[in-house]
């Protein structure tokens, strides 16, 4: 008896975990979420300076 309560118990965790899951995703596709999206745009800026306190952009390097 226990056994089987326990089997039902954990069958509908499972089915409560993938709903969530499923949702989620739908959630996130749906809104735009953005660690739900891959973006392919990005850029690296370089500073310089005597300290790590005190950092400027370098000149003629950094995209705009």
């Amino acid at each position: 008896m226990i056994k089987r309560q326990r089997a039902v118990f954990i069958a509908a965790l499972l089915v409560c975990l993938l709903a969530g899951f499923t949702a989620g995703v739908y959630v996130g596709k749906s809104r735009g979420i953005p660690f739900m999206t891959m973006q392919g745009e990005w850029s690296i800026g370089i500073y310089t300076g005597d300290s790590p306190l005190n950092l400027t952009p370098a000149e003629n390097i950094n995209p705009s």
